[in-house]
């Protein structure tokens, strides 16, 4: 079972819900530790909450085309087969701009004369720790790198059969989201009972409904009445799973990165239910 957690904007409790997911899982006595993958890797802070040391790491490559002058015709096959604008033809030298360049081979593909030859460039790098219970993997993006999607999969690579995994996915719903949600078994949709919540919980839904992605929500900082979230979720039979009601206690201890289910030790079986829930509702569905 692999659950991605996500939002639509930063701030609503995302991170709150993974950590609080993996923690659960991780007090129950099992013979693998819960996988938590920090997909959220411009600002990865997972491992705060889990205060574990790093075990290892391994630096993200992605290839890059690289040009020689020798044998190259000025030809402009390169630029032409370019669609994101990553290299052209400035007389008769080819400019790659690397930042731009989506390592999808079909410049040198393109090229007549092997003038162009592929290469490779750090982006990021993916680190990993344990802590009781829990193994994480999270990556970090290099400062200067645009491309978050390369780090996010090679941060969830390596999947164990029959693994329970929960993914950290990162706020928004571009490209990153995508990266972290595709093939998924199941999307936990966070957000908050407030104008942006509900307008990003949308876009939110649309981007995983795209990707086929079955979703349920859950409700952070709720109030003691129903509102436009329900509404919302009600309209397109997504189900709320889960309502965190907003407590001053629960943020100053997310505040100080202490995991929901140690900061109020009811969340835990609470939030064990909610993973049974996925288990035997929501996966089956997945898999027809």
């Amino acid at each position: 079972m692999e659950v991605c957690v996500v939002s639509g904007k930063g701030g609503t409790g995302r991170t709150t819900v993974s950590v609080g997911l993996a923690v659960a899982l991780g007090d129950l006595s099992a013979p693998n530790p819960i996988e938590l993958i920090d997909c959220d890797v411009e600002a990865p802070n997972d491992h705060l909450y889990l205060r574990c040391a790093d075990a290892g790491e391994e630096p993200v490559l992605v290839p890059v085309p690289f040009w020689a002058p020798e044998g190259c015709t000025a030809c402009g096959a390169c630029a032409r087969a370019c669609e994101f604008s990553g290299l052209t033809l400035l007389g008769d030298r080819v400019e790659v701009f690397p930042e731009r360049c989506h390592s999808c081979g079909a410049c040198t593909a393109a090229c007549p004369t092997g003038a162009l030859t592929e290469g490779v460039r750090r982006v990021g790098v993916v680190r990993s720790a344990s802590s009781p219970g829990v193994a994480l993997r999270w990556g970090e993006l290099d400062a200067g790198a645009t491309r978050a999607a390369p780090v996010i999969q090679a941060a969830r690579h390596g999947r164990r059969p029959g693994s329970q995994r929960v993914l950290d996915g990162p706020p928004g719903s571009s490209c990153s989201l995508v990266a972290a949600a595709r093939g998924a078994d199941m999307a936990l949709l966070v957000t908050e009972p407030t104008p942006f919540g509900l307008h990003d919980l949308e876009l939110a839904w649309r981007a995983v409904t795209l990707l086929g992605v079955p979703s349920a929500v859950v409700l952070n900082k709720a109030q003691r009445r129903e509102g436009r979230i329900h509404s919302f979720c009600r309209a397109r039979g997504v189900p709320i799973l889960l309502e965190i009601p907003l407590d001053r206690d629960l943020a100053q201890a997310g505040a100080r990165g202490v995991p929901l289910p140690v900061a109020d030790p009811a969340y835990g079986p609470v939030l064990r239910g909610l993973w049974s829930c996925l288990e035997t509702v929501f996966a089956p569905r997945r898999a027809v």
